[in-house]
């Protein structure tokens, strides 16, 4: 993580910079890798690195006034200069720390630590640039978001933590959207719970760090203001849900130009970068990054230079995790198709609890309660969808606030809406659990028909049936992706009017099993084209709006299983016809009309009557070429018929 204000606000850098793409092609870069030239860090490193060698200038200081301000007594030892803070932090204690991704190499982490360093960010991983598409990425196609853990994570976090060094997290995103910023969120959610952080709290936060680097995806597209702020508190509100403290980093312009720092800062804290002796910045911030070019023992490379500006009531940054205040005897157990119950043993001394709960068994895990018992009922879910849940004994430990680590995971099933059955598409494996990083049992053949038990997710919401199959003689029990399937949906059967109103009509049917929803499709015509009325989820009715004062329409319905990105449809249900509130007109024949027994003159003919009969007409409706039609009640010959005469042929008395 590099530039603050920026280099880049420099005219003569953005010039370099924007040429960025072409320039790669330079000498003096062919050593780097493809993945170095879509890895944004490098790419901001090379050219801010030339920038700095061409200018022959290291950043720029200002004399300033007192006023307002403090400044070190001292020369700081990292990078030979005094610098000016901001009297905000006059009572605050000011720590040093470093940032680190794989361009700084190895890192001799207790040499950090003796050097005076008091905490670190780790970079764990970053979206690519696009550079390498071809064709080339453009700001209407940037090409698809690529995450990317930073090679170098694991090894880093190792050595920190066996150096005791209080740790927080950043990734170096280029998303364009706010669903894509939600993606990343996710994905540093479940790097993190990889790196078993989720129950050993951070002592640092989490950041959303989005910068655009001329020449990749982000900069190409380069958001509005509104959105840029948009994707910023959707990564940091995710963070937030999963349990770790979010923030943003930011240089001068960027806060000034991309985001709305204002709003930004109701949500979370800002980590603000400004290469100078002085930030010059009024706004709020809790760490400056004042540096790239420090020099720290056991770094083999110059490194980026960070002042965290804490309390000094806070006590200890430090907080080690205790293992006897987890949580234990997790169970769920089915209540209904929409609700799920949670029990678990007390905590010693805990003072309340914390419910996670995940769509995948690999997480990311998000909390969605605050209890004080040892139970809670999770409603509004999913019908035959399995969920994942832990708990977080909360506690008082030296007068703070701390969470213990995250129970061992426990889920159950929602009651199905019926039985769901698949078709297997392709030869497909059954897994442990849903995911292809987990292991087989087996393989099932397409055309193989199951049941399913449960729809589930992998850890990037893709959906995963729970299975049966017999696979070697054994009955087993395990996970097929919905990619290698189709959902089988039945007939919709006993479609019927619930209630008619003057310009309204509302039908029900019988539940389909495996639905997730109904399509209704209706007509003003036997035989004519239908279109769709609307769709409904969770129930087997619908009110259609906005019709005629006693008219006919005619309708059919089907259902419908939506699975990821496609859709299953069961049959269309037999046309039924219904009309809104009858009337009772009376309409008589101006010569002899045919009687059919639907509208249109292809139907069976059930008499003639004769002219100047008398008829009641209680609906209206139409025949294919649009003419009008009259649904009647007559009598003839002494005996009383019901069906359809053409609307040509009767006047209303």
């Amino acid at each position: 993580m590099i530039l603050g204000r920026s280099l880049f606000s420099c005219r003569n850098v953005i010039a370099v910079l924007a040429v960025c793409a072409a320039v790669l092609l330079s000498a003096d870069v062919q050593a780097a890798t493809k993945e170095d030239l879509n890895d944004p860090d490098y790419v901001k490193r090379y050219y801010q690195a030339k920038s700095l060698a061409a200018s022959g200038n290291a950043g720029t200081t200002r004399t300033v006034s007192a006023d307002g301000t403090f400044t070190d007594k001292k020369k700081n030892k990292y990078t030979g200069k005094k610098y000016t803070h901001s009297d905000a932090f006059r009572d605050c204690e000011i720590l040093n720390g470093i940032d680190i991704s794989r361009h700084n190499g190895k890192v001799d982490w207790k040499k950090v630590k003796a050097d005076g360093i008091d905490f670190t960010m780790l970079r764990i991983g970053y979206s690519r640039l696009n550079t390498d598409l071809k064709p080339r990425i453009t700001k209407s196609k940037p090409g698809k978001l690529r995450l990317t853990k930073d090679e170098n994570f694991d090894m880093n976090l190792a050595g920190v933590q066996e150096a005791g060094l209080p740790l927080g997290i950043y990734y170096f995103s280029q998303s364009v959207t706010v669903k894509e910023a939600q993606k990343e969120a996710d994905y540093v959610i479940k790097l993190l719970d990889e790196a078993g952080l989720d129950g050993k709290k951070l002592q640092m936060p989490v950041v959303f760090d989005s910068e655009m680097t001329p020449g990749g995806r982000l900069a190409l597209v380069h958001p509005s203001k509104a959105t840029y702020t948009k994707m910023a508190k959707a990564f940091c509100e995710k963070i937030k849900a999963a349990g770790y403290t979010p923030m943003v980093y930011g240089g001068y312009y960027s806060l000034r130009d991309h985001y709305n720092a204002a709003e930004l800062e109701k949500l979370c804290d800002i980590w603000f970068a400004r290469y100078n002796t002085n930030t010059y910045y009024n706004g709020k911030y809790l760490i400056w990054q004042y540096a790239s070019g420090g020099e720290v023992d056991g770094c083999s490379t110059t490194v980026d230079m960070n002042f965290y500006y804490r309390p000094k009531s806070s006590g200890s940054l430090t907080e080690s995790s205790d293992e006897a205040k987890q949580v234990s005897g997790l169970s769920v157990k089915q209540v209904s198709s929409s609700s799920l119950s949670l029990s678990f043993k007390a905590v010693s001394s805990a003072t309340g609890y914390t419910v996670q709960r995940s769509g995948s068994a690999d997480g990311p895990f998000y909390n969605i309660a605050s209890v004080t018992g040892t139970s809670y009922k999770d409603t509004g879910l999913k019908a035959g969808k399995e969920y994942f849940y832990r708990i977080k004994a909360k506690y008082s430990e030296d007068g703070k606030a701390v969470t213990g680590p995250a129970s061992a995971v426990a889920y159950a099933s929602t009651k199905a809406n019926g039985t769901k059955k698949i078709k297997i598409t392709q030869a497909a494996h059954v897994r442990t659990k849903a995911g292809t990083s987990h292991d087989t049992l087996g393989f099932v053949q397409a055309g193989t028909k199951l049941r399913v038990y449960a729809e589930t997710e992998n850890d990037e919401g893709l959906t995963w049936f729970k299975v049966k199959p017999t696979i070697n003689g054994k009955t087993v029990t395990g996970y097929v992706s919905a990619k290698c399937a189709d959902v089988a949906l039945g007939k919709v059967k006993n479609l019927k009017k619930k209630k008619s109103a003057s310009k309204s009509v509302t039908i029900k049917w019988k539940a389909v099993g495996g639905a997730d929803g109904y399509e209704i499709w209706t007509s003003d015509a036997p035989n004519g084209t239908y279109k769709k009325a609307g769709e409904v989820s969770g129930k087997c009715s619908f009110k259609h709006i906005g019709l005629k004062k006693y008219t006919e329409y005619y309708y059919k319905v089907r259902a419908v299983c939506h699975v990821d990105a496609r859709d299953n449809y069961g049959k269309y249900s037999s046309i039924r016809v219904f009309g809104t509130k009858k009337t009772k007109a009376k309409y008589t024949s101006t010569g002899a009309v045919t009687l059919r027994k639907y509208a249109g003159t292809k139907y069976r003919k059930l008499c003639t009557i004769p002219a100047k009969k008398t008829m009641t007409a209680y609906y209206r409706t139409k025949d294919k070429a649009g003419t009008t039609w009259y649904r009647v009640k007559v009598k003839v010959g002494g005996k009383t018929y019901k069906g359809y005469v053409s609307g040509r042929l009767v006047r209303k008395k």
